[in-house]
């Protein structure tokens, strides 16, 4: 079975670490060799505004007969560690919560004539999330003071977002808030008010991967240069 995303998750006294693979999700622990699949009944977000539910705190008061699992593959994982798990299954993004055993599920995107399948999700826990995609850019959302998604617009060539591609593979936040994009046309860096250099030697790179660890060190996994190193050049 393949494997397309791995994610730590802090947020209990016992870590635990998600897999989303092609026959859906897996919940293993640090401390024991067990491995677990794990359902994933989600209802769609337009059903629970009907059902006058906007709030991930209030889903415990909806209509369950409503939920339908989530399709499979999982292809991309984010933990908010605070008990939320964001899931993305095609074109469908999951908002779960794993103590309720039950999400809401949204598109991100319009629908169209072009693929587009969830590549990964970033984000700051109660203030923004990113949602990247093959085929339709990036569209990034904003919490309100209620707990509740605000569209606060998409990235890509197609949207005149900034971003030279409609494709990103992978997205990294640094310590100051930065976004990274991962592409195959090399990697962009921004802020929430302007594009930033990111490095000439990193321009027009085929890009698949990119990691920011707590020294302020860009690792960046190229599709034919090997692994790509900025040491502490964006620390704070």
């Amino acid at each position: 079975i393949a494997v397309h995303d791995i994610v730590l998750d802090r947020g209990s006294d016992r870590p635990i670490v998600w897999l989303g693979a092609d026959d859906g999700l897996w919940r293993a622990s640090l401390t024991a060799a067990d491995l677990e699949r794990v359902s994933v009944p989600v209802i769609d977000a337009a059903d629970l505004e009907a059902q006058n539910i906007s709030d991930l705190a209030d889903l415990a008061d909806a209509d369950r007969s409503q939920a339908q699992l989530l399709l499979c593959p999982i292809e991309a994982l984010w933990s908010d560690h605070s008990g939320h798990l964001w899931l993305g299954s095609g074109s469908v993004v999951a908002q779960f919560d794993v103590h309720l055993g039950l999400g809401r599920s949204f598109q991100p995107f319009e629908e169209g004539g072009t693929a587009r399948t969830i590549t990964d999700i970033v984000g700051t826990p109660g203030a923004r999330i990113w949602i990247a995609s093959a085929g339709a850019g990036v569209a990034q959302y904003m919490f309100d003071d209620a707990g509740l998604l605000a569209a606060a617009g998409n990235l890509g060539s197609s949207a005149e977002g900034g971003l030279d591609t409609d494709t990103v593979r992978s997205l990294a936040i640094d310590q100051d808030g930065t976004v990274w994009f991962a592409s195959p046309v090399g990697v962009f860096r921004y802020q929430v008010w302007a594009w930033l250099e990111a490095n000439v030697r990193l321009d027009a790179l085929v890009v698949n991967d990119l990691l920011y660890d707590n020294g302020g060190t860009v690792w960046v996994a190229t599709g034919g240069e090997g692994i790509q190193r900025r040491d502490g050049l964006y620390a704070n």
